[in-house]
């Protein structure tokens, strides 16, 4: 049995030497471009003077370790640029907020390109998603299939699956970069549900240090 286990030990470092993913423990994070897909149009009614904006800025840091270098589980904290829409008409005026932050779990699959360091993997997993949605002077009606909050901050948190895959360079021991984008599934409809969670995606530049 001992035999046995020392073999299987040595195939791993063995394993973990050759091939391009690193083995082990890792933190890092990155940054890139974040979008919560609420509705993609005018939710106010009564007046043509709105504005809405969508995505931006985004980031994400992160710890996790290898077990192999085609397996991995990995942690992390995310924080989304708002969606915003506001509306305005003979002095009245309004907005609609939508603020995300996550906190996720999930597990790593890597598939080597050869005796390379690149790497292109798939991640699963769950996050906890809590979300903040500010209605502010609410001047207005909504349009239709579409539901406004109350007009106080409501905040909620959730837990939903998210998917996502990437690219991975390793060119040194201790230092990975890669590209990732990742996909959280919405819940609810906002035509019917003020406190409907939008499809939330993320797609980042990061770098990690390997220990």
């Amino acid at each position: 049995m001992k035999i046995k286990i020392l073999a299987l030990g040595f195939l791993s470092v063995i394993s973990c030497a050759v091939q391009a993913a690193n083995c082990g423990m890792y933190i890092g994070g990155g940054a890139g471009y974040g979008f919560i897909k609420t509705p993609n149009k005018n939710v106010f009614a009564g007046t043509p003077n709105q504005s809405n904006n969508f995505g931006g800025l985004s980031g994400r840091v992160f710890a996790g370790y290898n077990f192999t270098n085609f397996f991995g589980i990995e942690g992390g904290l995310a924080r989304y640029a708002r969606s915003r829409y506001s509306a305005s008409l003979n002095g009245m005026s309004t907005s609609l907020r939508y603020y995300v932050r996550t906190a996720d779990i999930v597990a790593k699959l890597y598939l080597p390109i050869g005796l390379s360091p690149l790497n292109i993997y798939a991640l699963g997993g769950a996050v906890s998603y809590w979300e903040q949605i500010k209605l502010a002077n609410n001047a207005f009606t909504s349009v239709a299939n579409f539901a406004l909050p109350d007009p106080v901050t409501t905040n909620q948190r959730r837990t939903r699956p998210i998917y996502g895959a990437g690219v991975s360079l390793n060119p040194w021991r201790h230092f990975t970069t890669n590209f990732e984008y990742t996909w959280i599934q919405k819940l609810g409809n906002f035509s019917t549900n003020p406190l409907a969670v939008p499809t939330t995606t993320l797609a980042t530049l990061n770098f990690a240090y390997n220990f």
